[in-house]
């Protein structure tokens, strides 16, 4: 492992424990959101203009004092802040203490009046809370798409009430289709050299693909019926399958690099640029708020090390890793860890980073929104294609890298039960 990283491990003592971790530097408290969600209900009653999430900042009771207002900040720079203020935020979703796969994403644009209709449609503090911030093992975004399919937790025996059965869905969510179901068909593509050649694993893989297996076939039976198809024959779906792809799907978690909306987030490209728009600014700042993701990152990293091996590594796969994370993964190894004054090795920091845990959805400074599918590379390499001017070395290499990769999310994903019962059976 990796020695710049190892040096981390004791710097701060913040970082020992999830408990401490986000009572030092998480903005998003109980207190804090239902305070700013009162002034939220107040605001849509009242159309107040100068409601803004971004005040979550001024809420922080654990700020620098010195630091301005995140609000403050970026109304000076733009006259008003360009989030749109009644948009409700989406920062950390998933439990990121027992999670393994982390999905490290970019918060999109919205529209203005999809943005109004659903700060309208919520109007329950509890609501507001989870869709923010909800680190429970049901939190994820993942989890709760797949729950809310039409007869799905009726069917592997989840209790279900009225308000669950009132917003079942007919077809799966954004996040499975684009993320959950990509990485898990990435596993099942019937590739020999990509079988997994150690025998826990191969157990675990089988596992998988039969979980993916009933799923597909629970969305097929879901779409036939809501197209009210004629069919001979339903699509067998075994149950305890059923209920384990439901169960693996608590391991992935979502963070934001950052957690408002805006009608605008674009990033400018160029440095010139950068300082008036709101992404890059939200991305550079050393707001609580604004390094909570790669703080969290961090922290599960030094969890892993600390563990000597007896936790699950853990993998994290990035949008726009260049663009909208490295600053404030910087910014947190500069604040965080930087031992009086000492510059630490950052860019070696960074590199053992991506050596040991980090993929992203194309390369670094991949800028455009790529769909995931085979576009997952490992320091700008893509895992998957072969370039016709490698040699035999390089393409072996290329397969080992898609093999690898397969075999970290079988590990990531199997719970730790399976993995005792296969040692058991041994």
């Amino acid at each position: 492992m990796g020695e710049n990283l190892n040096k981390l491990k004791d710097l701060n003592e913040n970082y020992k424990s999830l408990q401490a971790l986000l009572e030092a530097y998480n903005p998003w408290t109980d207190g804090n959101i239902s305070k700013l969600s009162e002034d939220f209900f107040a605001a849509l009653k009242n159309e107040d203009n100068e409601f803004s999430w971004l005040k979550i900042d001024s809420y922080d009771k654990k700020k620098d004092k010195e630091k301005k207002d995140l609000y403050e900040e970026l109304k000076d720079k733009k006259g008003k802040a360009v989030s749109i203020d009644y948009g409700i935020p989406s920062h950390v979703r998933g439990d990121i203490e027992n999670g393994t796969v982390f999905l490290c994403l970019v918060n999109p644009n919205i529209d203005v009046k999809v943005a109004m209709c659903e700060a309208v449609g919520k109007q329950d503090k509890e609501d507001i809370k989870k869709y923010i911030f909800d680190i429970s093992s049901k939190g994820g975004i993942l989890y709760k798409e797949i729950v809310e399919l039409k007869g799905l937790k009726k069917l592997i025996g989840l209790e279900e009430s009225d308000k669950d059965k009132n917003q079942e869905k007919n077809k799966i969510g954004y996040y499975t289709a684009n993320y959950f179901y990509v990485i898990l068909s990435s596993i099942n593509v019937k590739k020999n050299k990509n079988k997994s050649q150690n025998k826990d694993n191969s157990k675990n893989e089988d596992k998988l693909k039969k979980a993916l297996t009933s799923f597909e076939n629970f969305c097929i039976n879901l779409e036939n019926d809501g197209l009210n198809k004629q069919i001979k024959e339903e699509k067998e779906v075994n149950k305890e399958s059923l209920k384990y792809f439901v169960e693996i799907s608590k391991n992935i978690v979502n963070l934001e690099a950052f957690p408002f909306r805006s009608s605008t987030p674009g990033f400018a490209i160029k440095e010139e640029n950068a300082g008036n728009r709101f992404a890059n600014c939200m991305v550079n700042s050393t707001s609580n708020v604004s390094m909570l993701s790669a703080r969290i990152i961090i922290w599960k990293i030094l969890e892993y090390l600390n563990s000597n091996g007896k936790k699950d590594k853990p993998v994290f796969i990035f949008r726009r890793f260049n663009r909208a994370w490295r600053p404030s993964i910087e910014n947190v190894l500069i604040e965080d860890f930087s031992e009086d004054g000492k510059d630490i090795d950052i860019d070696n920091i960074i590199k053992e980073l991506h050596e040991e845990f980090f993929y992203t959805i194309g390369p670094k400074d991949q800028d455009n929104m790529l769909k995931m599918g085979k576009n997952i590379y490992k320091n700008d390499d893509n895992i998957y294609e072969e370039n016709e001017n490698e040699n035999d070395q390089d393409k072996e290499n290329k397969g080992n890298k898609e093999a690898v990769f397969n075999e970290i999310i079988i590990n990531a994903l199997t719970p730790k039960k399976d993995k005792k019962e296969n040692k058991e059976y041994e």
